[in-house]
């Protein structure tokens, strides 16, 4: 008897054993079965649902490491608006160096870094950068947002092309609260920004772009001209590293920029046949730099390289300096008074007489 007993116990343990393990198969089956049903319902979900959760978490099988994941996507761009009066065009050229213009209504808009305007022969655009900048272009001007953006530091960049026209530019700093703003123009023979200084200082001013090419021309014919010209093009300097597209000066230059300081200092960073300039602006005065062009057309490349350059604070070499001037056929600078015509004064050194300006020299 003693030596059954031992062998009963044993026996009922592995009774009780067997029981457990099969109501714990029960217990678990469930959760099992819920955890692959949520699988098999994410996996027949369409494209778009799992697209629209602003955070995602990946449900791996019962067996493999879970991996959670968050899906985020890129920040929204800064957003500057255009109000437009008679004929303006738009182009989105964040895709590519060629865009189609398509006519604006007189909707209120809103641009990004990339987008170009052109105005018509009537039009008139006002593009506002945050409340503090804003760019007013006149009639037949045609401009694109190389970069809007602010950096870590919290200064707001606006860098713009100007291929044509004239546009004017006020940064305001209206605001105590107000970011720094780093506002320049590229043109094809110049960039104009600030005199760097400390602290928020206003400044504006006024920037033309004109062709020889263009001289004598009509409004409407202007308009025409600079359709052709541009109407494909969402800028004509340089796009990443390449800056063929810039030979089409070749056969537009002459080039006349033309830089009127109205407030503030202003700096206009240029190469001649002399050499790379730097030409400060007081209020008043006036920029006038004549570009003739250059023997070997590709040439206008290195140039454009050059000037993007400049445009993001990059030092030039002595041997691209080089190239552009011994390249150039010819080049014409001034700095002169910006005609002051009706404050009282017949100034006689700025050409004022009675002609050109009555209500001063009578």
């Amino acid at each position: 008897m003693k030596k059954i007993f031992p062998v009963l116990l044993g026996l009922l343990a592995i009774l009780l054993f067997a029981v457990g393990t099969a109501a714990g198969a029960r217990l678990l089956s469930p959760s099992v079965q819920s955890s692959n049903e949520n699988n098999l319902l994410l996996a027949n979900q369409p494209d778009d649902f799992l697209a629209e959760q602003p955070a995602a978490i990946s449900l791996a099988p019962i067996d493999d490491i879970a991996v959670e994941s968050l899906q985020t996507g890129a920040d929204d761009p800064l957003e500057a608006v255009l109000k437009i009066k008679g004929e303006a065009y738009y182009c989105d050229c964040e895709t590519g160096e060629t865009c189609e213009y398509v006519l604006l209504d007189d909707r209120k808009e809103t641009l990004v870094e990339g987008d170009s305007v052109r105005t018509g022969p009537d039009g008139s655009a006002t593009i506002t950068f945050g409340n503090e900048v804003d760019l007013v272009l006149s009639a037949n001007t045609q401009v694109r947002i190389l970069k809007y953006q602010e950096t870590d530091e919290g200064i707001v960049q606006i860098h713009i092309e100007q291929l044509v026209g004239e546009a004017y530019f006020n940064v305001k700093y209206s605001k105590k609260e107000s970011p720094v703003y780093e506002f320049k123009i590229l043109t094809p023979t110049a960039v104009t920004e600030q005199v760097e200084a400390e602290g928020k200082l206003k400044f504006s001013g006024v920037s033309t772009v004109q062709y020889e090419e263009f001289a004598g021309l009509t409004s409407e014919e202007l308009a025409d001209a600079i359709a052709a010209a541009f109407s494909t093009n969402c800028g004509a300097l340089c796009f990443e590293d390449d800056c063929s597209s810039c030979q089409i000066f070749a056969g537009l230059s002459p080039i006349d920029l033309q830089v009127d300081n109205v407030t503030g200092e202003l700096i206009v960073k240029y190469i001649d046949e002399n050499g790379y300039f730097e030409s400060t602006l007081n209020p008043g005065e006036t920029f006038q730099f004549i570009f003739d062009g250059f023997e070997d057309d590709a040439t206008w490349e290195t140039l454009c390289a050059a000037l993007r350059a400049l445009l993001n604070g990059e030092p030039l070499s002595s041997e691209v300096v080089t190239e552009i001037t011994e390249g150039t056929t010819g080049t014409f600078v001034s700095i002169i008074p910006t005609p002051t015509c009706g404050d009282g004064v017949c100034d006689i050194y700025n050409n004022e007489d009675k002609q050109t300006c009555p209500q001063d020299c009578k």
